[in-house]
């Protein structure tokens, strides 16, 4: 078994250095350009391209060149490089110079193209982007400037030699059912820490043995690749999917930010932690079009380099807008969906373990056209998995041993015909639950609206949607809405949220903090006994208060930076989340049963007094009056939950134990300080369930 793994710094196209010649090899796709020049910079900005080099075209839109390492002086130092394109809507005549109009036709043609070779293009497979266009000099391109050559400012690929490291591997294999998931935005993990490498990848690795001390193995982390940051946090709308986003690098010398990652990885790997990386593949950054004029668009490198190829876009030149981002990645087009392969396989080749998708449902679409055509069978989605393996990049079922890569799927887009397939993707999937995350909220916020059903289905895993597949991701908040406390506090969301949801389930409670703190753990222990893979936000642990913003995407404040500082403090509600929080993913890594892939059919649901409920007896299942749920599993490893939703005590009855066994109290929620991992013994027949609580046994 190779317990390590070794970086690799090339790629299909881009930039790279080959030994053998002493050159560096530039590849880049354009099937519809019809001449493209490489030029060379010294320096970023600020100068004039030293070289230019025309490149040759090869088969199937492939365009190729080769300079020589002595052309180029020392490589000891980084290069910056770009492209200059023509194509059918803008010609390359011979009387052509940077800043003319020699050779336009049109800014958009009817096929799409949008060629303008006054604008540098940033190669899609460069490591690492110079800097991100400024507010005054931007990537807009319309009649005032179309003439106006950008070279001096405009971004760059940037080339630099960094030698592969080797990070070992997370060992012993471990299947992705028995993770504890943890989602985080990078800069946020330490912004507030007192590390001198606060809110960057060097920072986010001093956090390692934290994390893990708080019972996560597998770290979430939003977009890291490069991002139009304008107005944007989060990083959802992505420049590159190769280079990451240099803001979170410590060392601002070129090649800094892969390596810190990949010290990261390394880092998080020594302690037992995976690392998943959050990808937008449904859009980008680029690509938008100004004041409803096609002819004033935003034109960064997949615009530049085949506007055609890359995006959907409809006969009269607009993109299309399913993401609701401004535009849509044409994942029907094959050189797309090689570009989207070729990256996972970059990331796995670095190191990371698992990939979450962004908009996963436009991954299905096979219509290249205007519409959508979301299909199950035969989309791309279908079709990732044999592509990464023969490229030897093996894709794990949530269930399998072994070494490889899995894929999360939020499995909706934003608009478009069936554009919601919760259960749709393939078995060897995962996907986010949005369902067990309404249940979750809901059986203490709306109790009148949720029957016993509605639990039985969280609790199962989603049968109705899965089947026996251990597939669901179970969350109760994400970065994308309110915090586990803010959705426990408020009864709407903060006015002063830019967009956000109005109907997001969420409520103060009347103002009750006790009541607030009881909800919270009981969706959190509820979370943690279902079936499936249980995610949370980093900041959940600390109960992170955004003030009611539920939509924070732009904030690079307070608002969404994360402070560890209170858990130690019982008196407060972040160091008493903490606890519990940790103590039952404790619990739940103990009782294997909690994860085992036939959980569901290891359970029996009981009533008060301690009957068996019927699987046929609809009246109960489907009542939303029924105030009490209750399940003990079967087996070797025996564990009791009981429910309330109701407003008064209850008086329940424990079902019999197994021969020789007693009945050991782990929880009551109604209580504080009440965890205990290995549990209290209980001697007596019945218990009281207070309102709106939960109690945990488990026998011995």
């Amino acid at each position: 078994m190779q317990d390590k793994i070794l970086t690799a710094n090339k790629t299909k196209f881009g930039a790279s250095y080959n030994e053998e010649t002493k050159s560096i090899d530039f590849r880049l796709f354009s099937l519809n350009a019809q001449n493209v020049v490489l030029c060379i910079f010294e320096k970023p900005e600020g100068e004039d391209a030293v070289m230019n080099f025309e490149m040759t075209k090869k088969e199937n839109g492939v365009w190729e060149t080769s300079v020589k390492v002595y052309v180029l002086g020392n490589l000891k130092r980084p290069f910056y490089y770009g492209y200059r394109l023509f194509g059918p809507n803008w010609v390359k005549k011979d009387d052509f110079e940077p800043g003319s109009s020699s050779g336009f036709r049109a800014f958009v043609d009817e096929n799409n193209n949008r060629f303008n070779p006054n604008k540098i293009a940033y190669d899609p497979y460069s490591l690492e982007i110079s800097h991100l266009p400024s507010k005054n000099k931007g990537a807009r391109v319309n009649l005032e400037n179309y003439t106006e050559d950008n070279q001096q400012y405009a971004p760059k690929s940037v080339f630099f030699l960094n030698e592969n490291i080797e990070i070992p591997k997370v060992t012993p294999y471990r299947a992705f059912k028995d993770e504890i998931i943890g989602e985080v935005h990078l800069k946020d993990l330490t912004a507030l820490s007192d590390f001198e490498e606060k809110g960057t990848y060097a920072g986010a690795s001093k956090m390692a043995r934290k994390l893990k001390e708080m019972g996560l193995t597998t770290i979430e982390f939003l977009p890291l690749t490069e991002f139009d940051d304008e107005n944007n946090h989060w990083g959802y709308m992505p420049l590159s999917y190769f280079a990451l986003a240099k803001k979170y690098s410590y060392s601002k010398e070129a090649g800094s930010a892969l390596w810190e990652f990949r010290n990261l990885v390394k880092i998080f790997h020594e302690n037992g932690l995976k690392v998943c990386l959050d990808m937008v593949y449904n859009h980008t950054g680029e690509a938008k079009i100004y004041d409803n004029d096609v002819n004033d668009a935003n034109l960064l490198s997949y615009a530049l380099i085949d506007n055609a190829t890359y995006y959907k876009q409809t006969p009269n030149n607009y993109y299309t807008c399913y993401s609701c981002c401004n535009n849509d990645f044409n994942i029907a087009n094959k050189p797309v969906q090689d570009l989207i392969i070729d990256s996972l396989e970059f990331w796995a080749k670095q190191g990371v373990d698992a990939f979450r998708f962004d908009l996963a449902a436009a991954l299905m679409d096979k219509d290249s056209g205007v519409a959508v055509n979301y299909d199950k069978y035969d989309g791309f989605v279908v079709h990732i998995k044999d592509e990464l393996e023969r490229r030897g990049v093996k894709v794990l079922s949530p269930t399998e041993l072994g070494d490889g890569i899995t894929l999360i799927a939020e499995p909706w887009s934003c608009s478009g015909s069936n554009c919601y397939q919760l259960g749709n993707f393939p078995p060897y999937w995962c996907e986010w639950n949005d369902v067990a995350r309404n249940t979750l909220r809901a059986n203490t916020i709306s109790p009148q609206t949720t029957d016993p059903l509605g639990l039985r289905n969280l609790i199962e895993g989603a049968p109705f949607c899965f089947g026996d597949n251990l597939k669901s991701i179970n969350y109760i908040a994400s970065h994308d809405g309110f915090t586990l406390n803010d959705l426990n506090s408020y009864d709407k969301k903060n006015q002063t949220t830019n967009g956000g949801s109005d109907w997001e389930l969420c409520s103060s409670y009347l103002g009750d903090s006790e009541k607030q703190e009881k909800a919270m753990k009981k969706q959190l222990a509820l979370l943690l006994l279902s079936k499936g893979i249980p995610m949370l936000q980093v900041g959940d642990f600390i109960a992170h208060s955004k003030l009611g913003n539920n939509n924070s995407y732009d904030l690079d404040n307070r608002i969404n930076y994360l402070n560890f500082l209170n858990t130690a403090n019982k008196q407060t509600r972040a160091g008493r989340i903490y606890d519990f929080l940790t103590s039952m993913i404790k619990f739940r890594k103990a009782h294997k049963v909690l994860s085992d892939e036939n959980y569901n059919h290891m359970i029996d649901y009981y009533g008060p007094n301690a009957f068996v409920v019927p699987n046929d007896n609809l009246n109960y299942w489907q009542n939303t009056n029924a105030d009490y749920f209750s399940f003990k599993t079967n087996g070797d490893d025996v564990i009791f939950c009981a429910v309330s939703k109701a407003k008064y005590s209850l008086e329940v009855k424990l079902p019999a134990n197994n021969s020789n066994k007693k009945w050991f109290q782990v929880l009551d929620i109604s209580k504080d300080n009440a965890f205990d991992i290995d549990g209290i013994e209980y001697n007596k027949e019945n218990f009281i369930l207070e309102p709106d609580s939960l109690c945990l046994f488990v026998e011995k």
